[in-house]
């Protein structure tokens, strides 16, 4: 699943050292250093500490992260966020759709041409708007628990290079705004204790001024046989199940986890993925359990967890079942969504001049683009994603990601074609991270 996010990076915390770029290989090195160019050979890197440039080889890594590259302070928001097929994000402005393609204009590759049926949603005009945290960026926006029951726990929890990592028991919260309705995902890898279990819960809607606080809480095992999740409302000192505990994974099955919550505190209503699986829906029948707008983590003492790539945001309210659950049929009209909550079926005639052209059952409908909050188009024949089995999945400075293979990469650009947009020249300080799909041995 996908939504239009859109990233603010913080530049460093003063009296730290320089950020510096990284490499993952997929044997679980990791390197640190200066990125200097990408060719046929591979990533040509400076390592720290070394006078000498070596070559890696692409097909051996698995994440490049450009941590010199980020640039600093805050920028304006796209007009637009267009959302594809296969999942990725372009921020930019959309200045036509008319007929089949849509053009995109961007400050970071130009006029992109987009095929209307690889579109699967446009957010307008208020796009910039709808990401309200992006992270790990470092220590400072982390309220970690120094002690508890008389313990030492503030050691357990650090912020480093992007991610949040656990080690012991403890908690670590962030206000991330997390509005009322919202998306949040991250990334979690986990490994088994020496008891054989380890476990992390993720507190929503929180006070993270205050933990443990009033709030819904994930509780995540991971133990020998697979993977538990269960919801659960913790109110006035009380934890009460909202579901029962959703086994998922096979037994050696240790992946990396990508987990997407939805949530609407209006209908107390919250959806779990994991891996692109719907795991469940489950609903409180009780009061609103929340306390705040913020996360938290806590630990066991059997935790070794890293959480990376972690985003909250808006969202627009569509679930998308994703490819491993039952989906109703593609639609087959254009779906408009208004500011003040009218949903129109119908057909998407153009965009032109920030005004929406809209054809619905019984009139047209011509509204500027930010009196509305989504533009779902109609899934059409020949629109299945594809992509190239060397191609790279990279995450924009600007918020927003891109799946494509990098052609060259040089001082005055990096040249990328894809299916969608086909050839393109992006800036080369555009991408923050690559991540990739190592070779089978």
């Amino acid at each position: 699943m996908a939504c239009a996010w859109l990233a603010c990076f913080h530049s460093s915390a003063a009296g730290e050292p320089p950020a510096q770029d990284s490499l993952q290989l997929a044997n679980g090195d990791a390197i640190h250093g200066k990125f200097l160019a990408w060719d046929k050979e591979g990533v040509h890197w400076l390592a720290d500490g070394s006078e000498k440039p070596v070559v890696i080889a692409a097909a051996t890594l698995t994440e490049v992260r450009f941590a010199s590259r980020q640039p600093q302070g805050d920028r304006p928001p796209p007009a637009n966020i267009v959302e594809l097929r296969n999942g990725d994000i372009l921020p930019g402005k959309v200045s036509a759709v008319d007929g089949t393609p849509l053009t995109l204009e961007t400050p970071y590759a130009g006029n992109l041409s987009v095929p209307r049926g690889m579109v699967k949603r446009i957010f307008p005009g208020n796009g910039g708007n709808m990401v309200t945290y992006e992270g790990p960026k470092g220590p400072e926006e982390w309220n970690i628990m120094k002690t508890w029951a008389n313990e030492d726990i503030g050691k357990n929890w650090t912020v480093h290079d992007g991610a949040l990592t656990a080690a012991g028991w403890g908690f670590a919260g962030c206000e991330v705004k997390l509005p009322p309705r919202a998306r949040l995902e991250f990334d979690l890898d986990q490994k088994l204790g020496d008891q054989g279990t380890t476990g992390v819960d993720l507190n929503l809607y929180c006070n993270t001024k205050d933990m443990p606080s009033d709030s819904y809480v994930i509780g995540i095992e991971t133990w020998q046989m697979g993977k538990l999740i269960q919801l659960m409302r913790h109110k006035d000192g009380h934890t009460k199940a909202l579901s029962d505990s959703v086994q998922w994974g096979k037994p050696g099955q240790w992946t990396m986890l990508h987990f997407e919550i939805l949530a609407d505190t209006g209908t107390k209503t919250f959806w779990i993925f994991l891996n692109g699986t719907l795991l469940g829906k489950w609903s409180d029948p009780d009061e609103f359990a929340g306390s705040g707008t913020g996360i938290y983590f806590r630990s066991s003492r059997e935790t070794n967890a890293t959480i990376n790539h972690l985003k909250a945001g808006i969202w627009d309210g569509v679930v998308d079942a994703g490819p491993h659950s039952a989906q109703s049929e593609p639609s087959k009209e254009d779906k408009l969504t208004m500011a003040n909550g009218d949903n129109f079926s119908g057909t998407l005639k153009s965009i032109a001049k920030g005004k929406v052209v809209f054809t619905s059952s019984y009139s047209d409908i011509t509204t500027p683009m930010d009196r509305i909050t989504s533009l779902e188009l109609a899934s059409s024949a020949g629109a299945t994603p594809s992509t190239e089995p060397d191609a790279v999945r990279a995450t924009l400075a600007g918020g927003g990601t891109i799946t494509a293979k990098i052609e060259a990469w040089s001082e005055k650009g990096i040249t990328v074609t894809s299916p969608d947009f086909g050839k393109a020249i992006f800036q080369p300080g555009a991408f923050t991270v690559l991540r990739l799909k190592p070779a089978k041995p």
